[in-house]
């Protein structure tokens, strides 16, 4: 009788029993952790845009229903603001995304338990009453802040507790954007990118189970409905433009917010309890004109993409034409979200990115429509591919913010045209990120400064001339040696 053939390497069932006891380990050892981790993000993204919704009733709904001019509203959510984040958690000054990463690096990923409730309550009420900031910032610091208050509970060791603070973070990503994939490359392009596989498919299954929990409970509707868009391999160096010119326009919007960071430091008005009620004040004052720009400013890109994109900004804006309004809105939003972040307001700077990208894509298009009527496909196609560019930029995220500018608007015919802008912005908007300024700043680092005092040359730019460069240098070595044998 001939041996019974066994399959040898990888199929063989000595290779099978193994493989099968590694995952029952992973999934024993890291299970628990994603899934609490996910369904605390899940769970902190459905609260937390329920209390933006509830104070945006009371401040819009209510009050300016009532007769307060609109110029108030944003101050006396600053009114609010200030005093509870200057009694009770300094972690929630501005961003929330520099904060985690601070924890990360510097303290094991150990955050303050009356982080997460300060944070939550902090930024509802500033973007709630008008102030022009975003989600990503504060959900992400909420997930991760949970997440590390059940790890330190359960007296996890510090490489589990930066990764269950990394995966809720992802989680709160995904679930409040319902974005599973760039909920979890948020966590390994912006918070840690030391990251091992197993750490990767942890970060991927938690931010899953936050966005399952956040479709069960908020439904699968997408933020953005952009239908008029469409994708053709000609229009590639159009996109490719457009993310060179997002990069200029990244580096503007970080100069932007630490020159206001920078203002308030200099009067010694930073951090203090008052901060927010005075950059309120700004951020009122352009609201009277462009209440578009207030808040996150998502039901307006939606307008923009349903073809109206006058609706709700004044009259006279119209005799300026398309063009005229995408660099008003442009620089009004720049105003907006620079003194909310950069007075201390708590929020982030995800959502000041998209509707500025918008507006740069929108212009963009228009151009170009000018200029290519015959060939170029439109401005709502530029406006959401600009979406992602700043972002890509700022953050040094040019993978995320292909991502999640597709499952955003559930338009995933333009990843090509996404991908390529987004890369072209990273590269040409220069050396650091904009969450990375602000760590660097909170330790006392004086990079910063150095970065922001003047324009770097772009990362392109730099590139070649260093490839120039180097060719030189070698003809000149290959000079000298063939000189020395004559």
């Amino acid at each position: 009788m001939p041996e019974k053939y066994e399959p040898s390497g990888l199929y063989s069932g000595k290779e099978l029993k193994k493989w099968e006891s590694d995952v029952w380990k992973f999934f024993k050892l890291w299970g628990p952790l994603f899934l609490v981790s996910g369904v605390a993000g899940g769970l902190g993204a459905v609260l937390f845009r329920m209390l933006i919704i509830l104070n945006h009733e009371f401040f819009f709904g209510f009050l300016y229903g009532h007769g307060v001019p609109i110029i108030f509203i944003p101050v006396l959510g600053g009114i609010i603001v200030g005093p509870i984040i200057y009694k009770y958690a300094s972690e929630a000054w501005g961003h929330g995304v520099p904060e985690v990463m601070e924890a990360l690096r510097t303290y094991g990923g150990k955050i303050r338990s009356r982080v997460a409730f300060v944070k939550i309550l902090a930024s509802s009420v500033t973007i709630g009453s008008g102030g022009s900031a975003g989600r990503e910032g504060p959900i992400a610091q909420i997930g991760a802040s949970v997440s590390s208050i059940v790890g330190q509970l359960f007296h996890l060791d510090e490489r589990a507790l930066k990764l269950m603070v990394i995966a809720g973070a992802s989680a709160g990503i995904s679930g409040t954007f319902k974005a599973p994939i760039g909920g979890a490359l948020f966590g390994l392009e912006v918070l840690y990118k030391e990251v091992r596989t197993t750490d990767l498919v942890v970060m991927a299954l938690s931010s899953l189970i936050g966005y399952i929990v956040s479709v069960a409970l908020l439904g699968p509707a997408p933020i953005f409905i952009a239908k008029n868009v469409a994708f053709r391999d000609t229009d590639m160096p159009f996109y490719l433009l457009l993310g060179i010119i997002g990069g200029f326009a990244a580096y503007l919007w970080t100069r932007s917010l630490y020159g206001v960071e920078d203002l308030f430091a200099k009067k010694n008005l930073q951090r203090k309890w008052f901060s927010p009620f005075l950059g309120s004040w700004v951020v009122g004052a352009i609201g009277m004109f462009f209440p578009v720009t207030l808040g996150l400013g998502y039901s307006y890109m939606n307008t923009l993409f349903a073809g109206t994109p006058f609706e709700g900004n004044p009259v006279w804006v119209e005799g300026l034409g398309l063009g005229g309004l995408f660099v008003i809105l442009f620089f009004a939003k720049l105003g907006t979200s620079s003194f909310t972040i950069g007075s201390g307001g708590s929020g982030g700077i995800f959502s000041p990115s998209l509707f500025m990208g918008a507006m740069l894509g929108g212009l963009f298009g228009l151009f170009m429509n000018w200029a290519f009527p015959s060939i170029s496909p439109g401005y709502y196609s530029f406006a959401l591919v600009g979406m992602a560019v700043i972002f890509a930029g700022a953050a040094k995220a040019p993978l995320m913010s292909t991502i999640i500018v597709a499952e955003m608007s559930r338009n995933f015919t333009l990843l090509p045209g996404l991908f390529i802008a987004s890369v072209a912005a990273y590269l040409v908007s220069g050396p650091g990120s904009i969450y990375l300024f602000k760590v660097m700043r909170t330790v006392g680092q004086d990079i910063p400064d150095k970065y922001l005092g003047v324009p770097q040359p772009p990362a392109l730019a730099l590139l070649a001339y260093k490839a120039v460069k180097s060719s030189h240098g070698k003809m000149r070595d290959r000079r000298t040696k063939g000189k020395g044998k004559h």
